[in-house]
């Protein structure tokens, strides 16, 4: 039996996730045709069923019937026996998760299938691991402290391994003992998830794929992830089910019932289906929405392109009036799925931090300085007035030709007259948001030069 998501949860997960407020959560069902299932490894291990359900249970018996191999190896060998998938291939799932625009994946998986699906698609992913014990907090230094400045981002996204990553055998969550410890330390050790990582998991809906019903693993996880990130109820979750150990969908109505309001308490909704069948309609949906409602890069006048690892390094200021704030919140969506690192102070001023030095900062910091115009920002006594005199002074120590600051109208407004000697573009027309892209192409590659 499958029933389908409404047409409104499709609708909301397809704007979340080109708005860059969404951030897909990877279970192992993802590699139900390259890597083997617990259930299976049970099998060619003789282990008894009551085992073969739980993936740290099945490890656990493994090493207690010591077969000679340490957990490392064991994992090891797990991620040995799998098939590389063909990330070409229409419906493998890491295809359609590396075609989509998110700047963070999460995933509870050992290995590197989504880092290869996302550099398949010319992306520039980064490795995160779970710093969960001690020991991975002084010897394995996270990228957001190796970088103070790197921001994830659609062209360079993180990929955050929730249970360890098989090349650094310390990180793994592997046996029932390890995965107690870690819940642990997860609630006794305040920062084992990086701010990020936090700040995404409060702001954005999760897409949980490759999980099934039965999966314990997946609803503690839930149950932990919505209790401590304090998360509100503002978007919608989509959760895709995986078939049960027979193989059926036939599933007494009111056991259906019974689940499916057990994830709404937590603002899930639920596909019952196959994971090929999920990211076959996931693709199609994100397809016809991508050709409705994002420009294509190639497209940009000169047909300029950039690096996508050099465009994750941009930082691009939005200056705005607060009355425009939902209209610079699209941009900002819109720079970052285009793989810039916008900087928009609603996103990137953090609970305790001095919001005027903090801009102070971000506009000493940032490579270009886009100036959000109305026909109220012009006309009105606001912060953006002090915004635009300390971009002035830091043009004035460009080059002539350098591209810095961009004055760029929202609607059909007069410029200022300390901006009337730049050339402005137009947001509100058609070819807007492309000449923005081109104008920004232009002055990366005229500094470069």
């Amino acid at each position: 039996m499958e029933t389908e998501l409404q047409e409104e949860n499709w609708t909301q997960l397809l704007h979340n996730i080109y708005e860059g407020r969404c951030v897909a959560f990877v279970g192992s069902g993802i590699n139900v045709n390259v890597l083997p299932f617990a259930t299976f490894i049970a099998k060619d291990y003789e282990i008894p069923l009551k085992y073969a359900d739980n993936p740290f249970r099945t490890a656990s018996f493994l090493v207690g019937r010591q077969y000679g191999y340490g957990v490392s190896d064991l994992v090891y060998r797990w991620t040995q026996e799998m098939t590389t998938p063909d990330f070409t291939a229409p419906d493998v799932p890491h295809s359609i998760l590396a075609e989509l625009p998110l700047s963070i994946y999460i995933t509870t998986n050992y290995d590197d299938c989504l880092e290869q699906a996302l550099k398949s698609r010319n992306r520039a992913p980064k490795t995160e691991l779970c710093r969960w014990k001690k020991s991975l907090k002084e010897y394995t230094p996270s990228i957001f402290e190796a970088e103070p400045k790197f921001k994830p981002a659609s062209g360079t996204p993180v990929v955050f391994h929730l249970f360890g990553h098989v090349h650094e055998p310390e990180s793994l969550v592997v046996t029932e003992e390890d995965f107690l410890d870690f819940l642990k330390n997860f609630f006794a050790e305040p920062n084992v998830l990086p701010l990020e990582i936090q700040k995404a998991l409060t702001v954005t809906s999760l897409l949980f794929m490759g999980f099934s019903e039965e999966d314990l693993t997946y609803r503690m996880l839930l149950r932990f992830l919505v209790a401590s990130t304090d998360r509100t109820p503002r978007f919608i979750n989509l959760t895709h089910q995986e078939p049960t150990n027979d193989e059926s969908y036939n599933m007494k109505p009111e056991l259906m019932k019974f689940i499916e309001q057990y994830f709404y308490n937590t603002n899930t909704r639920v596909f019952w289906g196959d994971i090929t069948s999920f990211s076959n309609e996931l693709r199609k949906r994100w397809k016809d929405f991508a050709d409705t409602n994002i420009p294509s890069p190639g497209n940009f006048a000169g047909g300029l392109k950039t690096d996508e690892t050099v465009k994750s390094k941009v930082q691009i200021f939005l200056s705005y009036a607060r009355e425009d704030e939902i209209m610079v919140r699209d941009l900002y969506h819109q720079l970052s799925n285009a793989g810039f690192r916008a900087w928009m102070d609603k996103f990137d001023i953090l609970p305790g931090e001095q919001w005027s030095s903090s801009i102070k900062r971000a506009i000493r910091d940032s490579d270009f300085f886009i100036a959000c115009l109305s026909n109220t920002s012009v006309k009105k006594r606001s912060y953006i007035q002090k915004e635009l005199r300390d971009a002035l002074d830091i043009w004035q120590e460009k080059l002539e030709s350098d591209i810095y600051l961009i004055p760029a109208r929202l609607d059909n407004c007069d410029l200022p007259d300390n901006l009337s000697n730049f050339q402005c573009v137009n947001l509100y027309e058609e070819t807007g948001f492309a000449n923005l892209v081109y104008a920004i192409q232009t002055g990366i590659k005229r500094r470069s030069d």
